[in-house]
C-alpha cells in the first residue's frame, strides 16, 4: 500500500493539478532510461578498450565481437536494402512441399521412374 492512503509516505497532489496530460509529460515511456542505458554501454565498452590496450587480453573477445555483431547487422540492413510497409503473404504449403507433382497430384517413384498420371493408360 505506498503511496496511497493518508499515512506517511503518501503523495498529496492539490485537486485539479495532476492531469492526464502532464503525466504523459512526465513519463517517457522508458526513453530516458534507454539513453542512459546507451551511455553506459559506451563508456563500459570504452572502458573495456582501455584494458584491452593496457595488455589485459583476455577482455579482446568482450571487444571484438560486439564489433563484429555491429558490423553484420549493418551489412544485412545495407544489403537487404529498404524495408517495405506491406508484407508479402506467406508462401502456401502445397504438394510440392510434401514431394508431389503438382502437375499429377502422384508422389514420385523411389527409384526415379517417371509415374503414370490416372487416366493414362499408356496407349498412343
Amino acid at each position: 500500500m505506498s503511496g496511497t492512503g493518508n499515512g506517511p509516505g503518501a503523495r498529496r497532489i492539490p485537486a485539479g493539478t495532476a492531469t492526464r496530460a502532464a503525466d504523459r509529460h512526465r513519463d517517457d515511456a522508458g526513453g530516458l532510461w534507454i539513453r542512459i542505458g546507451i551511455a553506459f554501454g559506451v563508456l563500459f565498452f570504452a572502458f573495456m578498450v582501455v584494458l584491452w590496450a593496457a595488455g589485459f587480453d583476455a577482455i579482446a573477445p568482450f571487444v571484438v565481437i560486439p564489433i563484429v555483431l555491429v558490423v553484420l547487422i549493418g551489412a544485412n540492413s545495407l544489403l537487404a536494402g529498404p524495408r517495405r510497409r506491406e508484407r508479402l503473404a506467406p508462401r502456401p504449403i502445397g504438394p510440392t512441399d510434401q514431394g508431389v507433382d503438382p502437375a499429377t497430384m502422384v508422389p514420385p517413384r523411389p527409384d526415379g521412374e517417371p509415374t503414370d498420371r490416372p487416366g493414362d493408360d499408356g496407349g498412343g
